[in-house]
């Protein structure tokens, strides 16, 4: 496509800047996407699970997501053979000489590919909880118009799961362990395929905007595939043009645009505003209200009762039944006297060191996520000596969870450690556990939408950054209130509704 200055320029590939895109180019405006990985699919953003491969064989999916993944922020141990010479300008795997191991997000995770976090992520998409964890950044009725938009866009419903016979079975041991209707088959971005022995199709970025990659799309969008933005450059409350950076060729240029949107995730949105010098000052609200949901964790081999009665289900043809049988999507919703979310899910797991001994489809992954609450002094600041493999400023997070937090936690563990108890017998290696910092690659709260800025805001509750009129931000890092449901389906519905106060409506 021959080169012009879009409309909107959007940097970051994943499900946020996707439906961003989507919607922008299906009002008419041309848009241009910015993406620092590359593309690794025939269909841009394609989700990982969609492979035959990985929907097959749970083991290569575990490996190719974790080869997806890099660390956002790694210490480095000082010894005689890591002199701060040595590390003046080192950047390979973001080993970072300024990160305080103790209060870093040790398995914060980044992920540079055409799709982003789009392509590997687990697929739940549960509305938050009104009753315990509100947001005053929309009205009820706009929350959920909001929602629904995105439940489309994403193709997000609860039902794709309802003939597993695994689910069906463990849902009635829940049932009655919670007594009554506290556990329901979870919400999941993905969609049936008749007559296809994947079965399922999870939704990635890909999806989102196959529309605008069709031959009829009449040129309105372009995705620029390793390539990063380095910088905004802005004036007098406006945005101007992005440096943009060609990361094979070393080439350089300007790209100007009426609009600028930036979602790049928790830590890259903040880290591109910090290096553009916006709201670059210590004091200002950016990367502050850093939040990420504490999970405790369990991996469960389930217990002959359960076992018998799958088996009983599957009628004369076992095993045939059994193989193709729909994983496993159960949730166990957050009350206020119960401030935790739990899924009980079949998905990516690495059992080779088991040799054979457990039957794969016998297993379950038990997640339990806590209300991560922000606090001011929790963020994500930016290196003005390191760099990161792209040469933007290497993040470094100053986190920790206070007692409050730790006391919830553990109510959380023990919860989990009775439902795993009633479900079978916990895998060893894989017991009641809280998982480290940053394992839920939720990042939350580096640029917090606000009705004002006053509140601390970065944004406004568009995401609109304060101060600048045309410079909206989008993902996880504007949900900046308590809350323990997973964010990409709130985040989705906030970037429609930057969507509508970019068209004016």
């Amino acid at each position: 496509m021959k080169h012009r200055n879009p409309d909107v320029l959007i940097v970051g590939s994943g499900l946020i800047g996707a439906i961003f895109a989507r919607l922008l180019v299906e009002s008419g405006l041309h848009v241009v996407m910015v993406e620092a990985g590359a593309n690794l699919s025939q269909r841009p953003g394609e989700h990982l699970l969609n492979s035959y491969l990985h929907h097959k064989d749970p083991e290569q999916y575990h490996s190719a997501v974790s080869a997806r993944l890099h660390l956002a922020s790694i210490p480095v141990v000082r010894n005689a053979q890591s002199r701060a010479a040595v590390f003046s300008s080192y950047n390979f795997s973001n080993y970072n000489p300024e990160q305080n191991a103790k209060r870093n997000l040790p398995a914060a995770a980044l992920c540079y590919a055409v799709g982003g976090m789009g392509t590997v992520w687990s697929g739940l998409v549960p509305r938050l909880e009104p009753s315990v964890e509100p947001s005053d950044v929309m009205s009820q009725e706009q929350w959920e118009s909001a929602y629904q938009l995105a439940e489309k866009l994403l193709a997000a419903r609860s039902d794709q799961f309802e003939s597993s016979l695994r689910q069906s079975v463990i849902r009635d041991f829940l049932l009655d362990h919670y007594r009554g209707g506290e556990a329901r088959p979870a919400p999941v971005a993905a969609r049936r395929v008749p007559g296809s022995r994947c079965a399922v199709h999870w939704t990635g970025p890909a999806d989102v905007l196959d529309p605008l990659l069709r031959p009829d799309s009449a040129g309105k969008f372009q995705i620029l595939s390793e390539h990063i933005v380095s910088r905004l450059a802005y004036r007098r409350g406006k945005v101007l043009w992005a440096d943009v950076h060609a990361l094979k060729s070393a080439t350089r240029r300007q790209i100007s645009a009426g609009i600028f949107v930036v979602a790049g995730g928790g830590t890259l949105t903040p880290q591109l505003l910090w290096n553009s010098g916006i709201l670059k000052e210590d004091d200002s609200p950016l990367g502050r209200y850093l939040m990420d949901h504490p999970i405790a964790f369990a991996r469960v081999a389930l217990g002959p009762e359960i076992v018998d009665r799958v088996r009983a289900l599957t009628g004369k043809d076992k095993e045939s039944r059994l193989s193709d049988d729909l994983p496993v999507f159960l949730s166990v919703p957050l009350r206020r006297d119960r401030p935790f979310l739990s899924f009980i899910l079949q998905e990516k797991m690495d059992l080779r060191g088991w040799g054979g001994r457990v039957d794969p489809r016998m297993v379950v992954n038990l997640y339990w996520y806590a209300i991560a609450h922000p606090q001011r002094r929790n963020r994500v600041t930016f290196s003005q000596r390191y760099v990161d493999t792209h040469g933007m400023p290497k993040p470094i997070f100053d986190y920790r969870r206070g007692s409050a937090e730790r006391d919830r936690t553990a109510v959380m563990v023990e919860d989990l450690r009775q439902v795993g108890s009633l479900l079978g017998t916990f895998l060893q290696g894989s017991p009641p556990q809280i998982l480290s910092p940053g394992s839920s690659m939720h990042v939350m709260g580096t640029v917090r939408a606000g009705r004002s800025r006053k509140g601390d805001a970065v944004a406004d509750e568009y995401g609109r950054v304060w101060g600048l009129s045309n410079l909206f931000v989008g993902g996880t890092g504007l949900i900046g209130w308590p809350t323990a449901t997973n964010p990409t389906l709130t985040a989705a519905a906030l970037a429609t509704r930057g969507v509508g106060r970019i068209l004016g409506s």
